[in-house]
Formats: C-alpha cells, structure tokens, sequence
C-alpha cells in the first residue's frame, strides 16, 4: 500500500579516513527507514560526498560545488572524525569543518561525533594532533558525541535521528507509533581533574588529579547488574578501580563514577567491558578509551 512522506535529507559530513563509519551510518539511516517511515510519515535521504555529488565545474572550487548539491540540501547532518580533519579548503581548516559550520549557520541540526576507537599503526601524529585541538576547541561551545565501536555509533545517531525526526516534523505529521525501545546503551569515558603546579625550574606544569571512569546509561532501559571490567591495549597495564563492585540498577540517562588508581606502566589505551542484565537478558560490550 503506498502513502505519502516527507523527505528529509540527511547529509554526513566527514574525511575519508571514516568510511566505514559512513558505511555503518548509512545502513542504520535504511533500517529506521524500514522500522519507521510508515508510522512517522518521514522518510530520511542518506547524502555521502563520494556517490551523492555529480560531477561539475560551475562553482568557485570543488567543495563550494559539494556546498551547493549537497550541504545546503541537508534537513540534518553527522559530522564523523577519527584521525584527521580532512583536506583544507579556501574557506576551512577541512572541507568536512567547513560542511559542518556551514551547516550550523543555515540552522540545520548538526551531530558530531568523535571516534575512540584503537587508533592505526600507520597514524599521522601532526594530523591527529590537528584534530585533538580542534576537538578541544569546539568542546568549549559544542556538546559532541564520541563512539567507541560502529554498534555504539549507529545506536547514538539512531536516538538523534528520532530526535530530529520529532523536532523537525512537530506537530505536522502526529505519529502513533511507539518510541523506539534502543534498549539500554552504555557509554564510558575517561575523566579527571587538572590543578596547575609550579616545578623546581618555575615554569608552570599541570597534573592530572582525580581520575575516574564514568558509565552513562543513554538509553532508554534500565541495566541492571554491572559490573566493568579493565583491560590495556597495547603496551603497559590496565589502572586499577578503587572498588570492584556489581552495580544493581544503572537508570536511563543517569552515570556511575568508578575511581581509578592510576601508576607508572599504565598503559594510554584501554578496553573497557561492560556486562549488565536487561529484562531476561545478559547483555555485554566492549569500548575502547583513549587516556592521553
């Protein structure tokens, strides 16, 4: 039976360095598309600078062509970085940068998310090191997201789709469908407290203090029995955690603090595990974080 819909176009901005990360986005955007566009009357346009753009030469230069078919196009956009920026553009640190705060200027609902997953044996560290600033620049006007595997990545941008869908839609279009059950989605960070020292040559030096690793909850169902466990990647050890206790009951949208003791030989990068009991149901997963 057919029905009518609104399009909305949803464009992913990111480096080539992010391909599968694009590919994974892609297939989530035709499962909600499947789950969903019937209910909700809104079907949702995957666009990707590699097989969306159409060969042109009417533009300033090839980004500025890519704004016009594509960005300006977009009802929603994902922004995606894992070890760079991407190329530079006339107007930009990168085109993916320039897509993005063009974007935001236009008022379109923009998503970024940053990848912890492990980093390659191959990485550029001047390139990295280029988008770890850019990172903590935006941190201070931005929330971004951070994904630590394609699972945890397709299901955050799913929840910000649903969000986008209600909030663009309003009260156009009144679904009856249900909200979508994601289940319960663990997320893990790596956090601490920086205080400023002066060393014996007077030059000021920071230490990080307090360090602690938080569990958030950013489903939509309760997890119950936690428990985490450490592992290091790569070289040196896993840090310790002041208590090794089962959590009862993690609430949606609600975090556990677990203290960390940290010692030289701690290695930069961790596999954090993480084991919980959803209805009937034993459920696990695993996320890497990045301690540098």
């Amino acid at each position: 039976m057919s029905y009518e819909a609104m399009v909305l176009n949803v464009f992913i901005a990111s480096p080539r360095d992010t391909r599968d990360a694009r590919d994974a986005i892609e297939r989530s955007i035709w499962s909600w598309n499947l789950d969903r566009s019937r209910a909700e009357k809104v079907i949702l346009m995957p666009l990707r600078w590699e097989n969306s753009a159409v060969p042109g030469m009417a533009g300033e230069d090839p980004q500025d062509i890519l704004n016009r078919q594509l960005v300006d196009q977009a009802d929603i956009v994902i922004g995606l970085f894992h070890t760079r920026l991407g190329v530079p553009t006339n107007r930009a640190v990168s085109g993916s940068v320039e897509e993005i705060e063009r974007s935001h200027e236009r008022g379109t609902p923009v998503h970024i998310y940053f990848s912890e997953t492990p980093l390659p044996p191959d990485l550029d560290i001047e390139k990295y090191a280029e988008l770890r600033e850019f990172r903590e620049r935006i941190g201070e006007t931005v929330l971004y997201g951070t994904y630590a595997s394609l699972e945890d990545l397709t299901a955050k941008v799913r929840m910000a789709l649903e969000s986008d869908v209600r909030d663009l839609v309003g009260g156009a279009q009144k679904s009856s469908a249900p909200a979508l059950d994601v289940g319960a989605v663990l997320r893990t960070k790596y956090e601490y407290d920086r205080e400023a020292e002066i060393d014996r040559k007077g030059k000021m030096r920071y230490r990080n203090r307090r360090e602690r690793l938080v569990v958030k909850n950013i489903g939509n169902v309760e997890a119950k029995n936690l428990e985490v466990a450490i592992e290091a990647i790569g070289p040196g050890e896993p840090p310790e955690k002041f208590e090794d206790q089962v959590i009862e009951s993690l609430l949606p949208d609600s975090d556990i603090v677990f203290p960390l003791f940290m010692h030289m030989g701690v290695a930069s990068q961790w596999r954090v595990i993480t084991r919980w009991v959803e209805g009937e149901t034993e459920k696990s997963s695993e996320q890497t974080v990045m301690a540098f």
